[in-house]
């Protein structure tokens, strides 16, 4: 894990964790970046990056530079796969119950979903006295499409 150990003290009310492949890290979007300062100037949000373990040296010199840039890289052992998606989840799980503990949401949301954060926070009302809840949205009147020889 590239991430050192617990700099993240201040981390009062929302962590999200996004998602990146090892080709997408490099190409980091202006506006995560600009929703993080805003976050970070308020002690709101911080925005981590999952990633699996780089396929070659020049990918971990790369992964490496971007940690000292932006100090928000958590890299696993992992390799890149579909399959491997429920560990990384758990890899980012890990790391907030190691080193995030007074954190009040986590969020994780892979690089292809757009977070308006300002909106977000918006809807967000701590409580205290609440017990642990997930949050999501149903979708109404809909079913599944099913298709046999499809793996979903």
């Amino acid at each position: 894990m590239l991430v050192e150990a617990n700099p993240y003290q201040t981390i009062r009310e929302l962590s999200v964790a996004l998602r990146m492949s090892q080709s997408t890290i490099v190409r980091r979007l202006k506006s995560i970046a600009k929703a993080q300062k805003i976050g970070l100037k308020n002690g709101l949000v911080v925005v981590f990056f999952i990633l699996s373990a780089p396929n070659s040296d020049n990918e971990l010199l790369a992964v490496q530079r971007e940690q000292k840039l932006y100090g928000d890289i958590i890299m696993s052992d992992l390799v890149e796969s579909y399959d491997n998606l429920v560990h990384k989840v758990h890899a980012c799980m890990s790391f907030f119950t190691n080193y995030c503990r007074e954190v009040s949401f986590l969020m994780k949301a892979d690089d292809d979903v757009a977070i308006h954060f300002d909106r977000l926070l918006d809807s967000f009302q701590v409580n205290s006295d609440s017990e642990e809840k997930l949050f999501c949205s149903i979708l109404n009147n809909t079913e599944p499409i099913r298709v046999l020889n499809d793996k979903w």
